[in-house]
């Protein structure tokens, strides 16, 4: 500061000469300018961001030829080096003395170092051969960078599509690349950015994936975000409640003889042109956008159905609900085992009922009773089964008439009485009579009858 004192007064000295001394005034200027230029040290700089972004921290410097340390070998190279806090070289740059010296060290860097971190750097300028450090000092810094920037503004559609949900997000992050979806726990898929700069994912009812979404359920979704870069995993974000819109289809269950299908109005969705109402995979009718009813009139009784109602745009069905629905089973057979003399029945004769039906083997077995009758009902039969009646008994002594009958079931007949047996054994009286007791005879002139009541005592009724 003294010498550009001295300076500024000698300037003020030469001002008072006269004008035709005016050539010794510009050149006492000239070499103030100089003077000044060669002593003040053009600005170095070197910075690192803090708290910017939750990836990186950008380094940015400027070194001027002026802040070095000179020297007279132009053919020399500079080095400028950048070292963390680990003394890791994270940058480095060779010049020649002579480029530096018109444009100096300039440049930028993003260091990324993750989310929530900070680091330490030091910047050093060397002459590359003796490794003599040319600036003045070292320059330090310390960069940092923010938490993780998780999403916001993510939106799930709920009950508003009826095929589709879609997720939405505003994404604030610098480290993640991506998000893994998942619906109630499990991965269905991931959101990147796209072409258009938005971060969306849907995924719609499929006929095909049992997996896929399903009509009218509310699921819950959660967002795993990753980092590529870092090979990071961050904490789930939500639960975000999402769903498709409800068909709502009923089906009747053991009411009646026909299934009775109903599902709630769709005329809040335009896109809807038709319904296809099916059964077990089978469509029963297509009906216009406007219904909400049917009534299947030919269920086949005892079967668990399938309805489903597959709504329809485009000409094609994009989504579909289903409800299982049925009618009791109706079906019976019935029958007496008898005596070959005498037309007795036969008590505690094994009946035994088997079939395959829609197949699968069906056997069911009963006794006869007192008086020799059996009986089997709510028998589901298909479309039509042929059933076969068999009849046994423990003791070799007795045989029937016929081993086996074949019994049709089907819609038209699904109650088949009068399938009988008779026994060939030869009864013989029994060395014991009945026993009879409190024989009263009630006389009823109200009615113009007369009742009989008693009671009576089988010994050993042997067969």
């Amino acid at each position: 500061m003294k010498r550009l004192n001295d300076g500024m007064k000698f300037f003020r000295d030469i001002y008072r000469w006269k004008t035709d001394q005016q050539l010794v005034l510009l050149s006492a200027f000239c070499c103030l300018v100089i003077l000044c230029s060669t002593n003040i040290a053009a600005a170095q700089t070197f910075t690192a961001t803090t708290g910017t972004n939750d990836a990186y921290t950008e380094l940015v410097w400027n070194i001027p030829y002026n802040a070095l340390i000179p020297t007279n070998n132009d053919n020399g190279k500079f080095y400028l080096k950048i070292c963390n806090s680990q003394n890791k070289e994270i940058y480095g740059n060779s010049e020649f003395v002579y480029n530096v010296r018109t444009n100096g060290f300039s440049g930028s860097l993003k260091d990324y170092i993750g989310d929530g971190a900070s680091e330490t750097y030091t910047l050093n300028v060397y002459l590359e051969g003796p490794g003599t450090l040319v600036l003045t000092s070292p320059i330090v810094q310390t960069g940092t960078t923010t938490a993780i920037s998780l999403p916001t503004q993510v939106m799930v559609t709920d009950k508003t599509m009826l095929d589709k949900v879609e997720i939405s997000l505003t994404h604030n992050s610098v480290a993640i690349s991506e998000y893994q979806v998942l619906r109630d726990n499990q991965v269905v898929g991931t959101i990147v950015e796209g072409s258009d700069g938005t971060w969306k994912w849907s995924e719609s009812y499929s006929f095909v994936d049992t997996g896929s979404v399903k009509s009218g359920v509310t699921y819950n979704y959660h967002l795993r975000p990753y980092s590529q870069r870092f090979q990071k995993s961050y904490n789930l974000t939500g639960p975000y409640l999402g769903g498709l819109a409800a068909i709502g289809l009923s089906a009747s269950d053991d009411v009646g003889t026909t299934v009775s299908l109903g599902w709630n109005s769709l005329t809040g969705f335009p896109e809807v042109s038709g319904i296809n109402v099916l059964r077990d995979g089978v469509s029963l009718a297509v009906l216009p956008a406007s219904a909400t009813a049917y009534t299947d009139v030919r269920p086949i009784f005892g079967k668990q159905h399938v309805y489903s109602v597959q709504l329809i745009k485009n000409l094609k069905e994009f989504v579909a609900d289903e409800d299982n629905g049925s009618v009791l089973a109706h079906g019976a057979i019935s029958g007496r085992v008898s005596t070959q003399t005498g037309d007795y029945g036969v008590p505690r004769v094994t009946i035994t009922l088997s079939a395959t039906i829609d197949g699968t083997p069906f056997t069911q077995s009963t006794i006869t009773d007192t008086l020799g009758n059996y009986s089997f009902t709510g028998l589901y039969y298909g479309e039509n089964t042929e059933f076969t009646v068999t009849p046994s008994i423990s003791s070799n002594s007795h045989a029937f008439t016929e081993i086996s009958k074949k019994v049709q079931l089907d819609r038209s007949k699904f109650d088949q009485s009068g399938i009988g047996f008779t026994d060939t054994y030869q009864y013989t009286a029994g060395s014991n009579a009945f026993t009879f007791q409190n024989f009263t005879v009630t006389p009823d002139g109200f009615n113009g009858r007369t009742q009989l009541s008693w009671n009576y005592t089988v010994p050993n009724n042997e067969r």
